[in-house]
């Protein structure tokens, strides 16, 4: 398997090379965590002196090296200068708290990332980190109740994303883990087989062999080209590689709810996102690849909301039910 450390140090030095105003580089991500696979890619953020605060510079085009993608983005350090904003921020802080620093001249990173360790499974700041992804997922709900009533298979797309991601993002956070973009279905597996099950069951992957996954594969691949504008450089062509892996080793159900997530996505309006404006012949083929996965029909969904509803039921009391440290490692609601 490719050393993608080696790899994200010899990009980083690359680009050191073209401006003299990088002043650290932090890779995060499964990466960062050791967790990464031969389908991993890199998630290398670049942190630039000046700018302003939230600055990205993001390049249109994913970078690949020795087959591997690089997705990186150039950052100000103004994003980096107030521990409290960041650890306001769900994703900052879980980045900055996972974070493997490889360029850092000053020392100033390695300090910060030791400041937000040490507060990151407090109370306070966990619960905040926990609210943002339950009231994503609780709008998801009411918007998908309205798409249903409305037979909008846009907001359907969208809303389930808000949902899928929710249901899934809350328990692994609780416990303080990380959950990965492609392979957070797994993760949750390792924290509750039951409510995994449940998941595989309202996405409709438990009646689905490999097989049936790999078919899939075409139309999503269509379905990235569709959006494309929507998604951040060479991430579509990195998601086909990644399904198409897992499905091939032992994680079909993870695959189908990786290609659920990622192809109702740009529809969800997350983070203000803006949502794609579609041609005709483009929204006949949103409708049929929920026809694939299994997303069509007003029973169908009705079913689906009914069972939504049941695990948000859960989501709320784990939100309010926190560890009672930060040492606590087994979930009250662990089913074996």
């Amino acid at each position: 398997m490719a050393d993608r450390i080696e790899i994200a140090k010899k990009f980083i030095e690359e680009q050191r090379q073209k401006r003299d105003d990088i002043i650290g580089a932090v890779v995060v991500g499964s990466v960062a965590r050791g967790e990464d696979t031969e389908s991993s890619d890199i998630d290398l953020s670049l942190i630039f002196e000046g700018g302003v605060e939230g600055e990205i510079q993001r390049s249109e085009n994913g970078t690949w090296r020795d087959g591997v993608l690089i997705d990186s983005a150039l950052k100000s350090k103004e994003s980096y200068t107030d521990l409290e904003k960041i650890l306001q921020n769900p994703f900052q802080a879980t980045h900055m708290n996972d974070a493997l620093i490889l360029y850092d001249p000053t020392g100033f990173f390695t300090q910060l990332q030791q400041e937000v360790r040490a507060v990151f499974m407090e109370p306070q700041w966990l619960s905040k980190r926990l609210q943002f992804f339950l009231k994503y997922a609780q709008k998801g709900v009411a918007g998908f109740k309205n798409a249903i009533a409305a037979g909008d298979p846009l907001e359907i797309c969208g809303n389930a994303c808000l949902i899928l991601g929710g249901v899934v993002t809350i328990p692994l956070l609780r416990m303080g883990k990380t959950p990965s973009s492609t392979r957070n279905l797994a993760q949750l597996g390792e924290i509750s087989k039951e409510l995994r099950e449940r998941i595989c069951v309202l996405e409709g992957s438990h009646e689905k062999s490999v097989d049936d996954v790999l078919a899939l594969l075409a139309p999503f691949s269509e379905f990235g080209t569709l959006n494309e504008k929507s998604l951040w450089g060479g991430l579509s062509e990195y998601l086909i590689k990644k399904v198409e892996w897992m499905a091939k080793n032992g994680l079909s159900r993870e695959a189908f709810h990786t290609m659920c997530f990622w192809s109702f996505f740009p529809f969800s309006g997350f983070g203000g996102r803006e949502k794609p404006q579609l041609q005709p012949e483009e929204y006949r083929l949103v409708q049929s690849w929920l026809e694939k996965v299994g997303w069509e029909g007003k029973e169908v969904l009705d079913a689906k909301l009914q069972m939504i509803e049941s695990i948000m039921k859960e989501m709320e009391e784990l939100v309010v039910d926190l560890p009672s440290s930060a040492s606590s490692t087994t979930p009250a609601w662990e089913v074996a």
